[in-house]
This record gives C-alpha cells, sequence and structure tokens, in this order.
C-alpha cells in the first residue's frame, strides 16, 4: 500500500494563469485541508493526482487506487468532494460517481432486462474518458471462492483500458470493445489474505493507499470538537478542491497533454523507477509450496 461545495458561476479565464494558476490552487486546497484535516491531506492528493491524468495525451491503461481504512477513517470524504452533485454539474463532464457497484456493472447480463435496455445500463462506456468513484467497495472484495475469481478476472480486462466483452446464456456476446479508458476512485475496509491473493494473481493493476490513522484519546477529540464546526469546514474543503479540479481540467481538457511536455527531473525519475520496480515485486503471487532445491515440497514440523 501507499500512504503517501461551492459552484463555479462562471468558466474560469484559462488564460490567465495556466499552470501558475493551478499551482496557486493547490496551494490553497492543502491549506485549507491542513487547516481543519490534516490527517486527510495525503490521500486527498492521491485522488487528485488520480484526476489529473485523465489530462495524459498519452496515457492508454486506466489508474485505479482504492483507499484501505478501518470504518469512519475518512477515506470516503474526498471522493465526495469530487462527486458531482446532479447530472447538471460541471463536475459530472469528468467524474462519474456510484454507491452501489459490482464487476458484472461493467457489461451487464441481467436476465429480466432486453438487450436494448442493457446497453443503457452498462457502466463501461458511462465512464469511458471520466474517473469512476465508488466509495464503498468492500462488498466486491469480500465475496468468496469462484465469485471473488471471477470479479477479479472481469476486472484484469477492463483495467487493460481496451474495452469489455463477456457471453451468457441469456443474452449471448455483449460488451464494448475498442479504447475504453478511465480513471478510479474506490475506498474499501482492510481486505481479506484471500482478496489480496487473487488481486495478485491480475497483475499491478489496482493499486491500494493505506488511509490508517494514529488512535486519537479523548482529550484530543474533546478539544477538536470545541474548536471547529465540522461541516462548515467540510464545505470549504470541498470548494477549494472543486474549484481546482474545474480550472484544471478547462486548462488541460483530458487527453490533451503530452506526456513528453511534462518535464520530471532524473532524480525524481530515478525515485519513480525504484517505486515501479518495488510495487511489482510486492504484487508478486506468493508461492503457498516453496519446493527445496531438490524440487519436492517443503513442508513444516
Amino acid at each position: 500500500m501507499l500512504q503517501a461545495e461551492l459552484p463555479i458561476p462562471c468558466t474560469p479565464d484559462v488564460t490567465a494563469g495556466g499552470p501558475t494558476r493551478l499551482a496557486t490552487l493547490l496551494r490553497e486546497v492543502e491549506q485549507t485541508v491542513a487547516r481543519s484535516f490534516p490527517e486527510m491531506l495525503p490521500w486527498l492528493k492521491a485522488t487528485l493526482a488520480v484526476s489529473a491524468v485523465r489530462c495524459l495525451q498519452d496515457n492508454r491503461q486506466p489508474v485505479a487506487l482504492i483507499a484501505i481504512g478501518a470504518p469512519a477513517s475518512g477515506k470516503t470524504t474526498p471522493l465526495g468532494f469530487l462527486a458531482p452533485d446532479s447530472d447538471a454539474d460541471e463536475l459530472a463532464r469528468f467524474f462519474h460517481h456510484t454507491d452501489h457497484f459490482t464487476a458484472a456493472s461493467f457489461v451487464s447480463h441481467q436476465a429480466s432486462k432486453t438487450a436494448d435496455r442493457l446497453a443503457e445500463v452498462d457502466l463501461l462506456p458511462r465512464i469511458r474518458n471520466k474517473t469512476l468513484l465508488t466509495p464503498e467497495l468492500a462488498p466486491l472484495f469480500r465475496s468468496r471462492g469462484n465469485d471473488l475469481s471471477k470479479s477479479m478476472a472481469t476486472l484484469a480486462a477492463v483495467l487493460d483500458g481496451r474495452g469489455y466483452v463477456s457471453h451468457s446464456g441469456a443474452h449471448g456476446e455483449r460488451g464494448h470493445r475498442g479504447q475504453h479508458n478511465f480513471g478510479w476512485l474506490g475506498a474499501s475496509t482492510p481486505l481479506s489474505t484471500t482478496a489480496f491473493r487473487e488481486l495478485a494473481l491480475i497483475g499491478p493493476k489496482v493499486f491500494f493507499f493505506d488511509v490508517s490513522r494514529r488512535r486519537v484519546s479523548a482529550l484530543e477529540l474533546a478539544c477538536a470538537a470545541a474548536a471547529r464546526d465540522d461541516s462548515a469546514a467540510l464545505e470549504e474543503c470541498r470548494a477549494a478542491v472543486r474549484q481546482l479540479v474545474i480550472e484544471l481540467y478547462w486548462s488541460f481538457p483530458p487527453g490533451s497533454l503530452p506526456i513528453a511536455s511534462v518535464s520530471i527531473d532524473p532524480a525524481r525519475l530515478h525515485l519513480i523507477a525504484l517505486w515501479t520496480e518495488l510495487m511489482t515485486v510486492l504484487r508478486a503471487a506468493k508461492d503457498h509450496e516453496p519446493s527445496t532445491p531438490s524440487g519436492r515440497s517443503r513442508c513444516c514440523g
């Protein structure tokens, strides 16, 4: 794992600042969130980074990042900052929010619906070139046996970014071919060993962000309750995040920014390479019956 609303009244003037303006807005977000919810800031910045990937022209594969933490750890709050209020909300052009998600939602085969109706409810085309927000993924990862394996196989195919086609006795072949890129931000309570094992089998396609935080004492809770109005503070944070994201997409529309135009110094490139190598090794499936040098299974006793 990694650790590290107010409507916008008019179209931002993207010629009046560009990257400098966005850097200023990012600092305002950091200061606003750190003032009331400092423990939330690392996860929030991670959600903004995944959102910004949508701007890249050369990105061909979905980026999926899931927050893992105990209930009430604040893992879903940043997702709420990004969630559109309605279809008319400016953010609805860039984000798709759903409170109920299963892997079968990408391409449905529900027997009670006609083929035309299924085409309307399929999730995959609705999130194309957007970021999917799923604040409750625990039911997906709590499934067992064949159901869990089938869900992970579906995720493996969808997260290749080249569409997904499946078959059933009710509707035969259904799906969507071609490029279907998207971002994915979600949240779940801690996963079981079985779920992690199944995820390891599909390769490094889903990444996790640890939002665990230290236990707060009763005195600290009492002081915090007396010092701030959480609802007002959350609304202030949400407004700052919304303004940053909307101006980001107006300045650099999804799919408009060549990766080659993003300057990264050699030291940071080396660090990125090291993290990539480390995460690839950590995500490898572990052999549950290690062999001795002679090739026979080793038993403990």
